[in-house]
């Protein structure tokens, strides 16, 4: 089991994701596939297995971790607003 705290896996697994959303708008999701991805991020297809089943293994978790993200901006602008602290946004 890969250690999701060993900045060298976040690297990895960034590179992956990064590589992979430049491929789904060059070639969209239904051409991509591993090799290309692979290829472009210049990693073997044993590293992309280690951290994804497939391509949309890799699709789902991209979507989590956006959604995860934009409900942690969501909660820290809610604490901001209790505590009487305009965000820029609202300016």
């Amino acid at each position: 089991m890969l250690n999701s705290n060993d900045r060298r896996v976040a690297q990895t697994r960034t590179l992956i994701r990064n590589t992979f959303a430049e491929l789904i708008v060059e070639k969209g999701l239904d051409r991509v596939t591993i090799k290309d991805l692979t290829e472009r991020a210049d990693i073997n297809r044993g590293t992309f297995y280690l951290h994804f089943q497939d391509k949309y293994d890799l699709l789902e978790q991209s979507e989590e971790e956006i959604l995860k993200g934009m409900k942690k901006i969501a909660n820290e602008l809610d604490t901001m607003l209790e505590i009487g602290i305009k965000p820029l946004l609202l300016l």
